[in-house]
């Protein structure tokens, strides 16, 4: 989902600066099964960035440790109010 880049006015690297979502759980090449993925697009586990950022994050950091499938039930559970 791409909207108009937040971060504009502080000079954007890019030429048509937008803002899409940033999943706190990456790769999603790493989140194939439908629990995984359910986890993954949890509300509470995306941020909207500027691309210039989501960029940045992607390349000097590390992706998360993948939680196991328990956790990951858990916090559908908790979020949801379901499993």
């Amino acid at each position: 989902m791409r909207k108009p880049c937040y971060e504009n006015d502080r000079g954007c690297p890019l030429k048509k600066p937008f803002s899409d979502v940033h999943h706190d759980y990456w790769p999603s090449t790493a989140y194939t099964r439908p629990i995984e993925k359910e986890f993954r697009d949890l509300d509470i586990n995306e941020r909207l960035l500027c691309r210039c950022l989501h960029n940045a994050i992607h390349r000097e950091e590390q992706p998360p440790e993948k939680p196991d499938l328990n956790f990951m039930r858990e916090a559908i559970r908790r979020y949801r109010g379901t499993l």
